[in-house]
């Protein structure tokens, strides 16, 4: 499945937190009366008009198994497949640490933040980053996020980020998060790639049960503000 998955640019959207994500999201996937679900799935075109799937909430809607999911990956691709198109290769950052916290609390991985006020080191780690994030070792392992003033901080200064890359667990609920490993911010590619290996390590992937977290979260008066209306009918 993840072999398959190669051949094609991968999203994990943040839903109802960007106006324009969700009219894309909206293509996707809606009910009949148009609600934007919490999840959608589908495979779209390059240019992201055309749909070569069927869509639904998850792959497992459209698709009875596995295996004929990886199928369909495989077939799409080949169909699809251009040539002389270098493979891309930028950092899948996400907006913000606020969301960066919740999404790694939410998919379980840990969260590599990239903190510098200094465009030129932040540029550098960057693009070692890059190299390092799309390696067999940690392709699709990690999440990232990329912060450039001590603003960015504001809200979570319990974290205790400092300039370089740090690796993070996020707390539960995406409130706070723990420092795993760190790299200084002239670290090199070694000194980078040892502390992603290092933050996978130490990282504790707890399963959690979606009832029981949200029973927590209410008995402990947790709320989310979205950036849109949330408009899923059992997502309230």
């Amino acid at each position: 499945m993840v072999a398959a998955s190669r051949a094609f640019v991968c999203i994990r959207p943040q839903t109802y937190e960007d106006a324009e994500e969700a009219k894309v999201l909206a293509r996707v996937f809606s009910d009949r009366a148009g609600n934007l679900h919490n999840t959608s799935f589908g495979i779209l075109s390059s240019d992201g008009e055309e749909k070569l799937s069927p869509s639904g909430r998850s792959p497992s809607m459209v698709y009875e198994s596995a295996q004929e999911f990886e199928s369909a990956l495989r077939e799409i691709a080949r169909e699809q497949k251009t040539d002389g198109k270098k493979p891309i290769a930028h950092l899948p950052e996400l907006p913000g640490l606020r969301i960066a916290l919740d999404v790694a609390a939410a998919d379980l991985r840990p969260l590599v933040v990239v903190y510098s006020d200094d465009e030129a080191e932040r540029t550098r780690l960057c693009e070692r980053l890059e190299r390092l994030a799309w390696s067999e070792a940690f392709v699709g392992r990690l999440r990232y996020v990329i912060l450039d003033d001590e603003q960015d901080l504001e809200g979570f200064e319990s974290v205790g980020l400092e300039p370089g890359v740090s690796v993070v667990q996020a707390e539960a609920f995406g409130r706070s998060g723990a420092i795993l490993a760190h790299a200084a911010l002239r670290a090199t590619a070694r000194s980078l790639a040892e502390a992603l290996s290092t933050g996978q390590k130490a990282f504790d992937a707890k399963a959690k049960n979606v009832r029981a977290h949200l029973r927590e979260g209410k008995r402990e008066g947790i709320e989310w503000e979205s950036a849109l209306p949330v408009s899923d009918p059992g997502g309230r």
